[in-house]
């Protein structure tokens, strides 16, 4: 299973990375982000949905190890918009990577908080809509925080 997903993860990576990486304007590059990570969720619900029988608790080592690399690898992206958008003046932070890992870790937690209120580890298909629709809210309000001239 872990191998499944790894697979299709670096696949639809090479393919997501290059949209975003090319979109100069930070907010729609974040924006793409966040889209982009909810559609391979609907995509592949059939085969994520698997992971409802884990917990935190019982998590085979395989997937943890997985799930560390792919937050690592999101939190690269991340930092990669962060470090484009100060090198052109559009935000002013000290350590773009910092500032990624608080965007990132907010997401992770409003995740866990939306799905432990629903009993789940993996949202139903329902539910990914509503929350990308928050977690754009918020980044909106984070980054024009960050942001020299708010238009």
């Amino acid at each position: 299973y872990a191998a499944v997903l790894k697979s299709i993860s670096e696949s639809n990576t090479r393919q997501d990375a290059a949209l975003v990486d090319s979109e100069p304007d930070p907010w729609k590059a974040i924006a793409l982000y966040l889209e982009k990570r909810t559609d391979f969720i609907i995509k592949y619900h059939h085969i994520l949905e698997y992971l409802k029988t884990y917990t935190p608790l019982n998590m085979p080592p395989e997937l943890e190890s997985l799930f560390t690399h792919f937050r690592e690898q999101e939190l690269g992206r991340v930092t990669a918009i962060l470090e484009r958008s100060k090198e052109r003046g559009l935000f002013r932070m000290e350590d773009p990577r910092k500032t990624a890992e608080l965007f990132y870790d907010f997401l992770e937690g409003f995740r866990y908080a939306t799905l432990s209120r629903s009993g789940m580890l993996f949202p139903e298909k329902k539910q990914f809509l509503a929350i990308l629709k928050k977690e754009k809210e918020f980044g909106r309000i984070f980054f024009n925080g960050l942001a020299f001239n708010i238009p």
